[in-house]
C-alpha cells in the first residue's frame, strides 16, 4: 500500500532569466473567468534546448493589442484583413503563430510562495532564420 501526499507540488526547473531563442510550438484556445485566451507553448533552443515555456494570451477586447503587437513583431500581421467572426480571427492567429521562430524574454516571479518562469515578451527571432535556411 502507498500514500499520496496531496500537499506536495512539483515545479518546473527555472529557466535562466533573459532572452531565449524559441519556436511557438502550439497555441490552444481555452476559456477562463475573464474570457477566452490562447495557451501558448514555446520550445526553447540554444542553452535552454529541450525546455519549454508558456504564455497565456488574453483574447478579451481590451487585451487584443498584445496579440496584434506580437503578430506585428513576428512579421505576420495583416492590418488589412477583416474577420467575419471571432472564431475566424482565433483560428487565423493560431495558424499564423504556430511554428514561428521567435525570441522570448523570461523572468522569474513569485506566485503562491513559489518562484516560477514567466514569459514577459515575445519578439522577432534574434537571427534571420529564413536567411540561414536558404544559405
Amino acid at each position: 500500500m502507498f500514500q499520496v501526499d496531496y500537499g506536495m507540488r512539483t515545479e518546473f526547473p527555472l529557466i535562466e532569466e533573459g532572452e531565449h531563442d524559441a519556436v511557438i510550438h502550439s497555441l490552444t484556445l481555452d476559456s477562463g473567468p475573464k474570457g477566452s485566451y490562447l495557451k501558448t507553448r514555446f520550445s526553447l533552443s540554444g542553452d535552454a534546448l529541450n525546455r519549454q515555456a508558456w504564455l497565456n494570451l488574453s483574447l478579451a477586447d481590451g487585451a487584443l493589442w498584445k496579440v496584434t503587437k506580437m503578430a506585428r513583431d513576428l512579421g505576420v500581421a495583416d492590418a488589412t484583413k477583416k474577420y467575419k467572426s471571432r472564431t475566424e480571427f482565433e483560428q487565423d492567429v493560431i495558424a499564423m503563430f504556430t511554428g514561428r521562430p521567435c525570441t522570448i524574454v523570461v523572468e522569474h516571479e513569485e506566485f503562491d510562495g513559489v518562484i516560477r518562469n514567466r514569459v514577459t515578451s515575445v519578439g522577432a527571432p534574434a537571427v534571420d532564420v529564413v536567411a540561414l535556411a536558404s544559405a
